[in-house]
């Protein structure tokens, strides 16, 4: 039986200061919210991958670029199909919502 996300404003789980490459979750989710507390140096990315080894074009969700603000939001409300890895970047600091 498939799971099924309904609409929701956030995540039910964090993972707060992800200062490298991290696994957020190994298994289908909802990727909700990435929040930059502190901006990278050189880019990172958010991917659908349940590992830290094979990231690229095939599965990035969005880049996490350089000169972002500190605070800023991506609000994605994704569905993951595989999983969710998050590569802060060079020198960044991000926090996750997720389901």
């Amino acid at each position: 039986m498939a799971t099924s996300y309904g609409p929701q404003a956030g995540g039910s789980n964090s993972h707060l200061n992800v200062t490298t490459t991290t696994v957020i979750k190994a298994a289908p989710g909802r990727l909700a919210k990435v929040v930059v507390v502190t901006a990278p140096s050189a880019a990172g990315g958010i991917y659908d991958s349940a590992t830290t080894t094979g990231l690229g074009a095939s599965n990035l969700i969005d880049t996490i670029g350089i000169g972002l603000a500190s605070s800023y939001v991506f609000d994605l409300d994704w569905p993951c199909q595989v999983g969710i890895t998050i590569n802060p970047g060079t020198g960044g600091v991000m926090s996750v919502s997720f389901t």
